[in-house]
């Protein structure tokens, strides 16, 4: 689903851009495409770390219990869900 968000994003973001392009300077317009590029890969990145550390924090406690069971990667999967 991020991922879909992300293209979703780029799409609108380009196509406005290509539509508004005679507006537009084209000494700077470049700088502003790299800049807004840069930006949305950070926030995705910082959201997948996020999404990643929440999940290995659900793992670890559920596979940490004190009676020393061990869960299935399908409880991880379902209690991640």
């Amino acid at each position: 689903m991020l991922v879909e968000e992300s293209w979703i994003f780029q799409v609108t973001t380009f196509g406005t851009l290509h539509l508004h392009r005679s507006e537009l300077d084209q000494d700077q317009v470049l700088l502003d495409v790299m800049t807004i590029a840069d930006e949305a890969d950070r926030q995705l990145t910082e959201t997948v770390h996020s999404f990643m550390m929440a999940r290995g924090s659900l793992a670890a406690h559920c596979c940490g219990d004190t009676a020393g069971r061990r869960c299935s990667s399908a409880m991880v999967v379902s209690l991640c869900q």
